[in-house]
């Protein structure tokens, strides 16, 4: 089943670079939670997205201000949970800000669905957070 997860986590990044919504969300839990590494650090503390309509709300903030591409290097299929390890490259829609480096990307499954996800720019953090101990070489 694992790596059903893993094919499932590729086609949800896949619709994020398509801009397709829909199939972002039809990769997702009922009872998703996201978890972003930039509202964190926006904010000063956790930030949860829960559920279908907070994760459009999600898609529609940051996707009216960055321009994103997430470079997948390698999966580490962990039975119901994938990490993802890659690069990150945005650029800011109005701002034209450029920003790029590592990030990885720690999703929980839950019946063939992402029940939760977690972005990290920290990759050692969520080789730590997944269990595997190592330090991430981009």
């Amino acid at each position: 089943m694992s790596q059903e997860h893993v094919a499932v986590v590729l086609l949800n990044l896949d619709a994020w670079h398509r801009g397709d919504l829909d199939a972002w969300l039809a990769t997702a839990h009922p009872e998703v939670e996201w978890y972003s590494e930039v509202a964190r650090r926006v904010e000063g503390s956790e930030v949860a997205y829960r559920g279908h309509e907070a994760l459009r709300s999600y898609w529609d903030e940051w996707r009216s201000v960055w321009d994103v591409e997430v470079e997948v290097t390698e999966t580490r299929d962990l039975g119901d949970r994938v990490l993802v390890l890659g690069r990150v490259r945005a650029q800011g829609e109005a701002s034209g800000v450029g920003l790029e480096g590592p990030v990885a990307f720690l999703f929980e499954l839950q019946d063939g669905l992402i029940r939760m996800g977690r972005a990290y720019f920290d990759t050692d953090q969520a080789l730590r957070d997944a269990g595997q101990g190592e330090k991430f070489v981009p």
